[in-house]
């Protein structure tokens, strides 16, 4: 989820929290990305919350939580 609040960037980031549970499998192969205010353009502040889910398989999840904002950022940037 991305999204931008405000033009000049003056309101604050919501509140925001995460709980992770592991079910069946052994480890967890979910991760969580919190991002606030990762980016500001023209339209305001952006923030990032990214939500990743392994699938039974955890090797793209830590690639995607590390640079799927950034990519993001370059998009807003672009624009």
């Amino acid at each position: 989820l991305v999204f931008a609040v405000g033009g000049d960037g003056g309101e604050p980031c919501p509140e925001h929290g995460v709980v992770s549970i592991c079910g069946r499998r052994r480890e967890m192969e979910d991760a969580v990305a919190m991002m606030p205010s990762f980016v500001a353009s023209n339209d305001g502040v952006y923030h990032f919350f990214g939500v990743y889910d392994g699938h039974g398989g955890s090797q793209a999840v830590p690639y995607c939580k590390d640079r799927l904002h950034v990519a993001v950022a370059e998009e807003i940037r672009l624009t």
